[in-house]
């Protein structure tokens, strides 16, 4: 028998095989409980042994459990999610919760997590509702690894997240924005966002044979992502579908501006120049990280002392939100943004909804016509 009381508490006897003699090794456990929880307990520790995470106690933290949590998901999960997962487990979770036995963790210490942060004022209440989200998946797996019977969190309430408002910018600082931006490399990927509403791994992942100049549309099917060992990777965008946009007379005249200076670059770095038929890239050709996009969006920002709460991201709805002013169909807006369900991959005819969209991109270049005036690079 692998179990057997030893007074008030019960031992747990675990087979480890055996040695080089052929003599059986063993690993003795003591757990306080019921018995029913001592055997819940014995088959966590044997399940564990047998996959090669072994946590030889009921004593181990929350911290520890993160740990060996973002240890497995470091291989399953998209490098953004670990990545996000991880910034969160160590700047927040296990400050805060790391320290508590993780079968001692009760609901109420999760919920006085959540209720301090709100009060404390410096995150969003989506913010700590994707905290929570975190929690209850880490929990999840601990569960489907019999290493904890329930999930703290189901007797939770996290706040509510607030209805996200994209933070808009007045027409004339956007002007002032894309002035600044415009000798960047990264500048055509901003003009995509707020003229053709599309993602910044969208504007990253674009290539020249995506532009359909006669008929002055794009499709958009692939998104630039950066993978862990990988790089940066060319992958299907965000909902898995693609989608035809309308390409404007603005847009238009911005993009020969990109294949002007592409072919600049040509000549300058000649048989240094990487050539993958990218749209956005470095001054050698090499394709720009998206987060590198942010980075310098942020930067410009701060350089003209604007909201630094506007993200890229905004761009795109800065463009939904100038089309539904001008008169834009929602429906039309909704295919535009990729948020419908119609699948428009590969399609290479011209949709009708895109010649009646065309009118209103135009009408949305019109406010920002003083940008395609082309100022000297800066050395």
């Amino acid at each position: 028998m692998s179990i057997r009381k030893r007074g008030k508490a019960w031992e747990i006897i675990i087979e480890m095989g055996k040695d080089a003699d052929g003599k059986r090794i063993q690993e003795t456990f003591t757990f306080h409980g019921k018995k029913e929880d001592a055997k819940l307990e014995e088959a966590r520790l044997k399940h564990e042994l047998f996959y090669g995470k072994f946590i030889p106690n009921n004593k181990a933290t929350v911290s520890e459990y993160l740990k060996y949590w973002l240890e497995w998901g470091e291989t399953e999960w998209k490098y953004n999610t670990y990545r996000s997962y991880k910034q969160v487990v160590e700047q927040y979770l296990i400050p805060e919760l790391g320290h508590v036995p993780l079968l001692k963790l009760a609901p109420m210490k999760i919920q006085e997590y959540y209720t301090k942060q709100v009060n404390k004022g410096e995150l969003s209440r989506a913010s700590i509702h994707y905290h929570h989200r975190i929690l209850k998946s880490a929990f999840n797996y601990a569960m489907k690894q019999r290493i904890m019977r329930d999930n703290p969190t189901f007797g939770t309430e996290p706040p509510t997240p607030d209805k996200y408002r994209p933070l808009l910018l007045p027409d004339k600082e956007y002007i002032k924005v894309f002035s600044r931006l415009r000798p960047d490399p990264r500048y055509i990927s901003y003009i995509l966002s707020v003229l053709a509403g599309m993602r910044r791994g969208e504007t990253c992942g674009l290539r020249w044979p995506d532009i359909n100049e006669a008929l002055k549309f794009i499709k958009v099917e692939h998104a630039l992502k950066r993978e862990k060992g990988k790089g940066l990777v060319l992958d299907d965008t965000k909902t898995g579908k693609g989608r035809i946009v309308p390409v404007s007379v603005l847009l238009s005249m911005e993009l020969d501006y990109q294949k002007q200076r592409q072919e600049e670059w040509k000549e300058v770095y000649k048989t240094d120049y990487h050539d993958e038929g990218y749209v956005v890239t470095w001054p050698k050709g090499n394709p720009i990280d998206p987060d590198q996009v942010t980075k310098k969006f942020n930067e410009v920002l701060a350089e003209l002392n604007l909201p630094k709460e506007t993200r890229v991201h905004d761009l795109r709805h800065a463009h939904a939100t100038f089309l539904l002013e001008g008169g834009a169909d929602i429906k039309d807006i909704s295919d535009e943004l990729g948020h419908s369900s119609i699948a428009v991959t590969g399609d290479i005819y011209l949709n009708p909804n895109v010649e009646n969209r065309r009118q209103h991109v135009d009408q949305l270049g019109q406010r920002f016509i003083e940008t395609s005036e082309q100022p000297e690079e800066e050395s």
